[in-house]
Parts: structure tokens; C-alpha cells; sequence
């Protein structure tokens, strides 16, 4: 894999009054919500901030910078191959609520039999990287952990970007990952499907959404483990 894909939601204390109803989460708490990519060192390769909390995984994965770049094919020079297979880009560990697509992996709901139970159970230990990356961001830094008292989204965005790199600086300081400067960081209402032609877009869409090849990925990842787990038995 490459890196692990999830959202959080920031509490917004000052959210004015005419935007209560678009920043309203399921849990009735205005937010603001942070969609972020994290490997296991919690490196954050990417950052989309600045939807309203209304919004849930789904509705920010169709706004997302990530699929313009599935779209125009610049994770394509990043292949690898698996139980014998070759496969054109790297994959995301997403949960359940991700769509199936052939750049995510996702846990098997009620796994049954002992080989999908081990693969689901990698799956969702190597998914908490971004988990621990959110937990590590609040942690060090109490302005994300507490609600905020910030009036402009502006404001709000410059605060949660800082955090962000200030956090990625630690990290590189730490592990001397010298990955300063590899950061994806966009803020606002996210980016348009603009500069496609419609063919283009058409089979870009095509490719991303083959369900066939999201299966394969996975049979072929849960085959490479359980392989793994055999021979480590001797």
C-alpha cells in the first residue's frame, strides 16, 4: 500500500448562524471536516480542508484533489506487483464507507474463514496509521483538539495548515524521512473537474471505478498475506 485515507471533523464553536445548517455533522456539531492521507511513519501526504461538517466521506472524496489526480493519470509511473500481478498505481486503505474502486482497499464486512479473517485484520491494523496521525496532530497541538473560536474560515484553514506542517516538520525531524518537500495541501471548496476532455474524463472514471480490477487487488493482497503468514510459521 501506500498510504492510509480517512476525514475528521473540527469543531467550528463560532459557526454563524445562517451556516449552522450546512456545517451540522450527524452528531448535530457544527464542524469543519479534513480529509488527509498518512503512511505508517504519520507523514501527511495530503490535506483537503474546508467542507462543511454536513458532508460526509463520500461527498468529500467528489470534490477531493485526489481524484483530478487519478483522472489525469499522475500516480500511473507508481506500479508494483502482487502475488504475481502487476498493478499501474499505488492503493489507499479506506473503510467500509469508500467506494469500491480499483485505488482503494477495504476490510471485508464479516469475514468468514480463516484467510479473510487474516486479511481484514491487517487491513484494519494498518488502516489506523491516519487514525494515529489525527490523534498525534490533536495531541500536540490543543488549538485542533478543543473546538474553534475562529469567525473567518480563512482564519480557521491558515490554523489547521499550520498545525499540519509544523506536524510533518516534527516528523521529518524525528525519522529523518527528508520529505519536506512532498505535501498535496488544498484548502477552500475543492477542485473542478476542469482541463478533461470528455473522452478523457470518460475513461479515466472507467478506470478508476472497475470494480473487477478493485477485486483483484484485493484477492491478490489477501493471497501475498496469508503467504506471508505461512511462511513465518517456520
Amino acid at each position: 500500500m501506500f498510504a492510509s485515507l480517512d476525514c475528521m471533523h473540527w469543531e467550528w464553536k463560532k459557526c454563524l448562524v445562517a451556516w449552522q445548517g450546512q456545517f451540522q455533522d450527524k452528531d448535530g456539531v457544527r464542524s469543519v471536516i479534513l480529509e488527509a492521507i498518512a503512511d505508517q511513519s504519520m507523514w501527511i501526504w495530503h490535506v483537503f480542508f474546508g467542507l462543511p461538517g454536513g458532508n460526509n466521506d463520500i461527498n468529500v472524496l467528489d470534490r477531493s484533489p485526489i481524484v483530478n489526480n487519478l483522472l489525469r493519470g499522475t500516480c500511473n509511473n507508481l506500479s508494483f506487483s502482487v502475488n504475481g500481478h502487476t498493478y499501474p498505481r499505488y492503493y489507499l486503505l479506506a473503510n467500509g464507507i469508500y467506494p469500491q474502486w480499483s485505488c482503494f482497499l477495504q476490510p471485508i464486512h464479516e469475514p468468514r474463514g480463516e484467510k479473510i479473517q487474516h486479511f481484514t485484520k491487517m487491513q484494519v491494523g494498518a488502516r489506523k496509521d491516519v487514525e494515529r496521525a489525527f490523534g498525534c496532530l490533536q495531541a500536540r497541538w490543543e488549538v485542533v483538539k478543543n473546538p474553534c473560536r475562529q469567525w473567518e474560515l480563512e482564519t480557521i484553514n491558515d490554523i489547521m495548515m499550520c498545525c499540519i506542517i509544523l506536524h510533518n516538520m516534527i516528523i521529518d525531524d524525528e525519522r529523518d524521512l527528508n520529505l519536506e518537500h512532498v505535501f498535496d495541501m488544498t484548502i477552500g471548496g475543492g477542485q473542478m473537474r476542469a482541463h478533461f476532455t470528455f473522452r478523457e474524463l470518460h475513461e479515466g472514471t472507467r478506470e478508476i471505478e472497475d470494480t473487477n480490477r478493485h477485486f483483484a487487488l484485493q484477492n491478490d493482497v489477501m493471497e501475498h498475506l496469508w503467504q506471508l503468514r505461512g511462511n513465518s510459521r517456520f
